[in-house]
Parts: C-alpha cells; sequence; structure tokens
C-alpha cells in the first residue's frame, strides 16, 4: 500500500545516515539537487489524493494493457552453456596471449610472481604500526544511552522517548504474563506465532491483513521472558507487541491491536494445523543449520528461571510440544481451542499493560490508555519455572556435522557477573576454542557466552568431533591459568568486546534495549559501570575466574545435536527424538 511504502521511505533501515547520504547520489551525480529524494511526504501524499479517482488505472492501462512498444524476452536451461562459456573465454586468452612477444612474456610472469610473493609475505611491525586503530584511551567511559520520560496515564504505566523521525509512532505493549504456569508455554507460544494471521470476530484473515498493510508501517508479536537483576530463581515474562505506523494512522493501528488480541479466532483445525505443520518443519530446518542455537537454550535451561522459560518457547521442548500436538490432534485441538479463550480475559488489561512510545505526544499516550479494559484477573507476580530433563541429552539429525554445547553456573559458585567475565568471553572465544577447535578440531567455529547472572555456555558448530570438543571446554581453566602467565596483550580483546557491548542499533533497537533494562531492575548506570570494568580489566582478573568455572564445570549440562555414529561417543546421553 502508499502508506507502508511511505512509512519504508521515512524509517530506512540501519545504518540510516549511510542509506542516506547513498540516496542523495541519484540526484546530484547528474546535476541535481542531492536533497531531492530525502523527504518524498508531499509526493505520497499527492498520491494518496489520486486514490479516488481513476489515476492509477489509467497509468496501468497506458504502461501495459494498451502499451504495443513491450518486448518479449525468453530464457532457456542449458546443460553445456558453463562449459561453452569457459572455452570462448579460454579462446580469447590463448588467443591474446599468441600477441604476446617473448620479452612481454617474461615480464608479466616475473610481475605475476613477484605479487604473490609481496601477497605471502607477512607486513613488517613498522609496516603495520602506521595502520590506524583504536585504542582503549580513545573510547568514552561514559557513552549516553536513552532514558524514558516514566509517567502514568489513568492508571497505564507509561515510557516516552523523543523521536529522531517525524511522522512515525512506535509503541511496544509489554503484556505481563508472569502467572503463566510451565504447561502453558509452548501453546503460547504458538498462540502468539500465529497472531495476526488468523480470522477475527470481526474480519476473515486475508481481510485483517489488508487492513494491516494499509493502517500499519510494522507489526509483531512475540513472548519475552526476562530476567531480573541478582535474582536467577524467578523471571518475569512478557507479550510483546511491537507497532510502529504514522501518526495519522495510529488510531485504526490500535484498534487494530487490540482486535487482534482480544478477537482472534483460534477455532479453524485446518488452519491450525497446517500452521503447526509448517512451523515444525521450519524448526527442523533451523535445527540442521543452527542446532548449536537450540543446545545453548537446552544446557542452559538448567540454571535459571529465565532460560527455562526460553528454552520452552523457542527450543527443543517447542518441538517436542508441536510433534505431541500432531500425534493426537484432535484431542489436542479441543484443549488448545480452549485455553486460547481464556487469554484475552487473563492477560490483555491494562493492569497488566506497561507502554513504550517513541515519538507522539500525551494525546497518543491517552488513546493507548483506551485501548484496553481496566479489568483483568489474578496478579502477575514472579514466575520460577524449571526443568527435570536429564543433565546430558543428545539430538540424533540429518547431518555428517554435530554441534556440542555445554552450560555451567559460575554464580554458583559465588562468581559474580563483572567486566572481567566479558574480557574472558573475548579471549575464549577468540583465541582458545578458535584455535583448539577450530584451527586443529576442523570445525567450522565455536564460542563461550556469558550472561548478566554469570550462567555461561560454550558452543561448537559444523564440529567433526564433539567428544573433543567437550574435552576442549572442560581444560579452560588451566588454559586461562596460562593466559594470564604469558606475554599476551589483554587489549585488543577488550577492544573486540567493546564493540559487542555497544552494537549499532537503531534508536528505536536503543529504546528496546533501554526498556529491557527497566524492566529487569537493570539500568544506564550498570551499564556503564560494567563498561568501566571492562575497560580496566587485567589478564590477573582472570585467574580467579578460572577457579570458578573449573568449580562450576563439575556440575554442568551438556547437549549435543548431530549424526547418530557421533553421539555412540558419548556416554551416559539420553536421546532427544524431535523426528
Amino acid at each position: 500500500s502508499i502508506n507502508r511504502r511511505l512509512f519504508r521511505e521515512l524509517d530506512p533501515d540501519e545504518p540510516r545516515g549511510i542509506y542516506l547520504a547513498v540516496q542523495t547520489q541519484s540526484s546530484w551525480l547528474y546535476g541535481g539537487d542531492p536533497l531531492l529524494y530525502l523527504s518524498l511526504k508531499d509526493h505520497f501524499q499527492t498520491l494518496l489524493k489520486k486514490m479516488d479517482t481513476s489515476f492509477f488505472e489509467d497509468l496501468l492501462s497506458g504502461l501495459l494493457l494498451d502499451n504495443v512498444n513491450l518486448a518479449e524476452l525468453q530464457s532457456f536451461p542449458s546443460k553445456n552453456y558453463g562449459k561453452e562459456r569457459d572455452a570462448l573465454e579460454q579462446e580469447r586468452l590463448e588467443k591474446e596471449s599468441s600477441l604476446w612477444t617473448p620479452e612481454e612474456r617474461a615480464r608479466l610472469e616475473g610481475n605475476a610472481e613477484l605479487l604473490k610473493i609481496w601477497q605471502d609475505e607477512p607486513d613488517s611491525p613498522e609496516a603495520l604500526s602506521t595502520l590506524p586503530s583504536l585504542r582503549l584511551q580513545d573510547l568514552a567511559l561514559e557513552p549516553a544511552y536513552p532514558e524514558p520520560a516514566k509517567r502514568t496515564v489513568d492508571g497505564l504505566p507509561v515510557l516516552s522517548y523523543p523521536s529522531p523521525l517525524s511522522g512515525i509512532v512506535y509503541w511496544k505493549f509489554y503484556f505481563d504474563m508472569s502467572d503463566t504456569g510451565q504447561e502453558e508455554l509452548a501453546p503460547l507460544a504458538f498462540m502468539t506465532g500465529v497472531l495476526g494471521r488468523l480470522a477475527t470476530r470481526q474480519r476473515s484473515a486475508r481481510e485483517l491483513e489488508r487492513e494491516v498493510k494499509t493502517h500499519i508501517g510494522s507489526l509483531g508479536f512475540g513472548l519475552s521472558p526476562l530476567g531480573l537483576k541478582d535474582q536467577k530463581d524467578v523471571c518475569k515474562l512478557y507479550l510483546t507487541v511491537t507497532v510502529s505506523a504514522l501518526e495519522e494512522e495510529v488510531p485504526r493501528a490500535l484498534d487494530l491491536v487490540r482486535e487482534i488480541l482480544t478477537e482472534s479466532l483460534f477455532d479453524d483445525p485446518e488452519r491450525i494445523r497446517t500452521r503447526l505443520v509448517q512451523t515444525r518443519e521450519a524448526l527442523r530446518r533451523a535445527v540442521i543449520q543452527s542446532a548449536h542455537a537450540f543446545g545453548v537454550k537446552r544446557a542452559r535451561a538448567g540454571f535459571s528461571a529465565r532460560d527455562a522459560a526460553r528454552e520452552a518457547l523457542e527450543g527443543f521442548s517447542y518441538i517436542l510440544w508441536i510433534k505431541d500436538f500432531l500425534s493426537d490432534f484432535d484431542r489436542n485441538f479441543k484443549d488448545f481451542t480452549a485455553l486460547s479463550k481464556t487469554i484475552p480475559e487473563r492477560f490483555f488489561s491494562k493492569n497488566r499493560l506497561t507502554v513504550s512510545m517513541t515519538g507522539g505526544d500525551e494525546k497518543l499516550e491517552e488513546m493507548a490508555a483506551r485501548a484496553f479494559p481496566a479489568g483483568g484477573k489474578g496478579e502477575p507476580g514472579l514466575a520460577s519455572y524449571k526443568v527435570t530433563t536429564p543433565p546430558r541429552e543428545g539430538v540424533v539429525i540429518p547431518s555428517a556435522v554435530s554441534y556440542a554445547c555445554l552450560a555451567c553456573d559460575p554464580g554458583g559458585a559465588g562468581g559474580v557477573y563483572s567486566g572481567p567475565w566479558l574480557a574472558l568471553d573475548q579471549v575464549l572465544s577468540m583465541e582458545y576454542l578458535w584455535n583448539k577447535i577450530r584451527v586443529q578440531g576442523g570445525a567450522y567455529g565455536a564460542g563461550f557466552t556469558v550472561d548478566r547472572s554469570a550462567v555461561s555456555a560454550f558452543y561448537s558448530y559444523r564440529d567433526p568431533s564433539p567428544d573433543k570438543s567437550l574435552e576442549t571446554y572442560r581444560q579452560t581453566p588451566a588454559f586461562l591459568l596460562d593466559f594470564s602467565g604469558s606475554g599476551m596483550d589483554l587489549e585488543r580483546y577488550i577492544m573486540g568486546k567493546i564493540g559487542d557491548l555497544d552494537p549499532p542499533l537503531s534508536y528505536k533497537g536503543q529504546t528496546d534495549l533501554a526498556d529491557s533494562w527497566l524492566l529487569s531492575g537493570y539500568n544506564a548506570q550498570d551499564a556503564r559501570k560494567l563498561r568501566r570494568e571492562l575497560m580496566e580489566s587485567r589478564k590477573t582478573d582472570l585467574i580467579p575466574l578460572a577457579g570458578l568455572l573449573e568449580e562450576a564445570l563439575q556440575s554442568s549440562r551438556i547437549c549435543v545435536a548431530g549424526p547418530a555414529k557421533a553421539l555412540e561417543n558419548l556416554p551416559d546421553i539420553h536421546l532427544i527424538d524431535i523426528s
């Protein structure tokens, strides 16, 4: 629709500044005004006024239906085209080279040999020192993070941010669902995944899709388990609605969001069955391509409520729930439909809602406060999800390579998340695991991650020897002690991690991060403190972390995905069947 195209023009992808700079060249290079294509809103307004005329029908008739100046181009497949093309190129090269004199040939071959020598020789330290590079002292210790203005509008908590863009409003609705039972997480994940794709009490699925495309720039639904600061055994669970629209379309956009959340119909068995099968197949493909992401979720799930929720919503548990649903669809569909009817009244009310708004004004905040009823049942409280799965698990997948994942909890051994943990993260990922598992072990890659609760995870992907990788993980403490006593510089690892800590984000991405901090008890001061600790880290700071890791590895959890033959080399493995 014209509205959606206008939205994309006003809100291009990041890095926004680079895209806009490139766009100026479209006119500037040809002597035109460099600002010509940077502000198209007036042109879109002109097109919108022509919607009620025959302008577009006449345009299509002139360009396509009544245009006699059309050419037809047909492409035909060929099994020999590549060989024929290569033969022609070889013929051309032989013809050209036959014209060289012996002196010219000797000179060209000599230049080629000199080029190869130059490419193979490492640069001298003097040459490398001339390359510009950042140092720690070049970085800001106190980066700026957006912080919301907090208001309460008719009982509704509102987080408000100014917007660098005019004419677009971004909303994020957070519905607190922390009193959701653990057995309800998987069905709730599926419901969330099909919101906006089903019929409602007011219109069919096709009609709803058309309305969304007409009035909303972007719309998404998700479930976000958030860990709380210094609390691993509990978490918060939010259903999030991310919506953005042109300012004049906000009233209609809010009506559509309310309709989708409170009036969606989950009573069409064939549509639900189709969506289940599509979701299952998409997840199976994802496992084959990125099984380490699933394996890390599974291994970490035993150490925190947030990770247990995340695995139930996105991991192997979710795939197993879909498999079980389809195995006895008729019986399970009745239970699923009954559950879906209780969701709107339980959760989609103003007393469970926090709204984040970027752009707009107080009038739009009042619209949001009126969009949902004030009622609702129960108090969300805190969620305390747990897993009871075996600590050593394997998943057979149709692949020639494996993915080995191991998680442990240094926090349980007394570890506290701090800047040196991030330095350790980078050292292990880019030095130890890179060399031992990728270079020497032949895996495509490997890494280490640690979160704010100090729960840590190792992973490898496309790994020919998962059993050796697991043993490599367990030798990490010894490597850290050796590294701490070596002459290797820690600064380059810190510099690399600073880049991960402050990735380039759109302004909306920054406000989403600020929201998650606020809802989980974290804040910008905590982020700045962590950054300072990282920049001040020394190799000696890694020594106590090595001891914490060594103790935590004694009670680690593993999950390995790969071919059956690879799993046979792992003792005491409990197999998960996702087929």
